[in-house]
């Protein structure tokens, strides 16, 4: 068994490193999954931003998972998706594929956004995206620029993740 699959199947054990901070927080940090950062940017909007600096692997995919889950229960509806990928994510394009297929059930996710700031590299930030909707998830890319105002001040805002 090669190191990284020994890893990833003592996570998969029960290493899970989802944190929660404030799960019922109007605005700011709810969790941390790994070096993830999951954030309500807007007042009671049932949207997320979850700054991604960790690449998915089995432990990584089923905390995010379960924390969209809670957060859907507690906001009694689908979640909107706002992914910022950080310019250092290390890829694992196998890991996002499975990440977005487990994030495909019905009713979880509204519309899925990839942010595209300025310091990741649109390869990066349309690959994350090509990659959601092939799992069957409605996602897009967007700039920080073509977010509403206040969007756009929360994301600022936020803390860089790890």
């Amino acid at each position: 068994m090669s190191p990284a699959t020994a890893r990833d199947a003592a996570l998969v054990l029960g290493d899970s490193r989802l944190s929660w901070v404030a799960p019922d927080a109007e605005q700011g940090l709810l969790f941390r999954a790994g070096a993830d950062l999951g954030l309500r940017p807007l007042a009671g909007r049932a949207l997320l931003h979850v700054v991604a600096a960790e690449s998915p692997n089995a432990a990584h995919r089923r905390d995010l998972q379960r924390a969209i889950e809670t957060l859907r229960a507690r906001w009694l509806g689908p979640v909107a998706l706002l992914l910022e990928p950080r310019p250092d994510l290390p890829l694992n394009p196998a890991g996002a594929l499975l990440l977005g297929r487990a994030l495909a059930a019905p009713d979880l996710l509204g519309p899925v956004s990839v942010l595209r700031c300025p310091d990741v590299p649109w390869p990066l930030a349309r690959g994350v995206a090509r990659i959601l909707r092939l799992a069957r998830l409605p996602a897009c890319v967007v700039t920080q620029a073509q977010l509403p105002p206040e969007l756009s001040q929360a994301v600022a805002a936020a803390p860089p993740g790890r």
